[in-house]
């Protein structure tokens, strides 16, 4: 794994740029924390019905409205990485195969999914998937899939997920049509960006998705 590859670990150096700004701006975070407690006290939280994977679900969110907003550079990403890590040793030539697809068709396959959520859903936990496989490494996975039709079908209970929750996530941005967009920041000494992240007219945004949401997640974030 790539150094300064979590926008979270870059906030948390003392000594970057952004992380001095951090401390010095919200010396004490707790009063935030409350009041995003209470706010957090009356939502409703969306359960699916069902076994949901949404550690992968979360970085397809990711992905799916970094494009919503036109600001997605597959060539600078982490899943365009799972690819290269993929090609190496330690994957299965079938899977091989797969990638080599995927990355020769990468640009069509998004202009179909375009006008089509759920198209653009599955693309999205393909691209979450080999993002997975970069930050654990191809031997951490047992790999199953043979051809691109194959890796690019998810459960219909998580492609409806990632729909719905980038749609919220694009909606409560409320991005004006002149706002200034920056995706994949790259802040520190990071050899790649901090993928997942984009900035909004100045301000770091950084999506995360639970169904359970505690003081302890906020405290961290």
């Amino acid at each position: 794994m790539k150094t300064g590859m979590y926008v979270t670990d870059v906030v948390k150096r003392p000594e970057e740029p952004i992380g001095r700004y951090v401390r010095d701006a919200f010396p004490d975070v707790s009063r935030a924390v409350n009041s995003a407690l209470r706010d957090l006290k009356d939502c409703v939280t969306h359960r699916p019905v069902g076994k949901i994977n949404y550690r992968q679900v979360g970085m397809a969110v990711d992905y799916q409205l970094r494009i919503r907003l036109n600001c997605f550079d597959f060539e600078d990403s982490v899943a365009r990485e799972g690819i290269r890590s993929s090609l190496g040793t330690g994957s299965p030539n079938s899977f091989k195969s797969v990638c080599e697809a995927f990355l020769s068709r990468y640009d069509e396959l998004h202009e179909k999914a375009l006008g089509d959520e759920m198209s653009m859903s599955k693309l999205c936990l393909s691209l979450a998937y080999l993002e997975s496989i970069y930050r654990a490494g191809p031997g951490a996975f047992e790999i199953s899939f043979k051809s691109l039709q194959e890796f690019l079908e998810w459960p219909a209970e998580e492609t409806r997920e990632v729909c719905l929750l980038s749609r919220c996530a694009a909606q409560a941005l409320l991005v004006s049509s002149n706002a200034k967009i920056c995706g994949n920041p790259v802040l520190g000494d990071a050899i790649l960006a901090a993928d997942g992240d984009l900035i909004l007219d100045g301000c770091l945004i950084d999506v995360k998705v639970t169904v359970n949401p505690r003081q302890r997640q906020l405290e961290k974030t």
